[in-house]
């Protein structure tokens, strides 16, 4: 349905491929003008540093993957629901007894494991890297998986003091040494991802943003793969000209986007490769997809409440809409309006309603 898997002996008819929109998307133009000449003279100085050859090996080698937290991940929640058990409570489940343990002594504990999302199954298959682990969650070991070769380049780049780098620092702990933010104090209650976080001033932008901008540029100029995980995204936030708000996720998005054509799942981005993928799968994205993820409505992603009602919702597009078929490959819509009943039709059938020709009715 809308999560159709790429077909590569069966692909779409590819439009003519439109202009480099890099030069007239206003949104990111706006972001890339707020990021200060000494942003990039960072970077430069971190490339001279550490060298070239040593980045460009590591990157190459690299795969990471992007995309937001969503709803959670399943393992993530089933790793915390085992670690909240009480004590014997495994032993009993495992002989099969019933669990007789007085409230008391019932273990009260909550274990911070941090979550990727639907990132999750792709990151424990192995070798996979995620800007998350760069910045890194409070009470959890997840800087402690990064590349040591672009961990110390990240760390650089941002214009942290190089003595300061350790592998056993999240990048979190970096960031609040660098701005001096210090638990109780002003700035300690907002993470390097919130508008209101210290040290915008030195990034023209929040701490996560940059580091993620520094990462895209190192895949840019030295290789490696980036992987988009595109399910659970609100697309007004990509694609209008005047969004509701441009979280991290979404300003990646307004980027890479620029560097697709209609009909492509994978394209280069400069020296690297760019991957679309659609609940874990690579997926030539569509309208159809956008549609159906498209504003916040109570944590309702894909379904009736977040998508937009009528066409005449959606509003001022940037120039990124037209690098984007109408829908998957043999679903037939050719507009935007079609595009929009298209998604609405197969959302109805994924919630388990039967679908006619003149109604959609429940299925008995």
């Amino acid at each position: 349905m809308i999560g159709t898997r790429y077909n590569p002996t069966q692909s779409p008819a590819v439009a003519k491929k439109v202009a480099n929109l890099n030069t007239v998307n206003r949104v990111q133009n706006t972001i890339n003008s707020a990021v200060r000449q000494g942003s990039t003279d960072a970077i430069s100085k971190a490339v001279s540093e550490i060298g070239e050859l040593k980045l460009r090996t590591a990157f190459s080698k690299a795969r990471f993957i992007y995309g937001t937290m969503g709803k959670g991940s399943v393992i993530t929640r089933g790793l915390r629901k085992w670690a909240n058990r009480a004590p014997g409570q495994r032993l009993a489940e495992e002989q099969g007894v019933p669990l007789s343990l007085p409230q008391t002594n019932l273990l009260k504990r909550s274990v911070n494991i941090f979550d990727p999302g639907r990132r999750g199954a792709e990151f424990l298959r192995g070798g996979y890297q995620m800007m998350d682990q760069y910045y890194g969650q409070a009470g959890t070991c997840l800087h402690e998986f990064r590349d040591p070769v672009i961990a110390e380049f990240v760390h650089r780049a941002m214009g942290y003091k190089a003595s300061d780098f350790s592998m056993s620092t999240s990048g979190r702990d970096a960031y609040r040494k660098h701005v001096g933010v210090k638990p109780g104090q002003a700035g300690d209650e907002f993470e390097g991802w919130h508008w209101k976080s210290p040290g915008q001033n030195q990034w023209g932008t929040t701490a996560t943003k940059e580091i993620s901008r520094i990462i895209r540029w190192g895949i840019r100029n030295f290789g490696g793969e980036l992987v988009f995980e595109g399910r659970e995204l609100y697309y007004s936030q990509v694609f209008l000209v005047t969004p509701p708000r441009i979280g991290d996720t979404d300003a990646e998005a307004r980027e890479l986007f620029t560097f697709f054509s209609p009909g492509e799942s994978s394209v280069k981005f400069g020296r690297g490769k760019l991957v679309f993928q659609w609940n874990g799968v690579e997926t030539v994205p569509t309208k159809v997809h956008f549609f159906s993820c498209w504003k916040w409505a109570n944590d309702a992603v894909h379904t009736l409440n977040n998508m937009p009602k009528t066409i005449g919702e959606v509003g001022a597009l940037e120039g990124t809409w037209s690098r984007f078929l109408t829908a998957p490959s043999g679903l037939g819509a050719t507009t935007d309006a079609q595009a929009l009943a298209l998604a609405k039709t197969l959302l109805m059938m994924e919630s388990g309603y039967r679908v006619s020709r003149d109604r959609i009715a429940a299925k008995p």
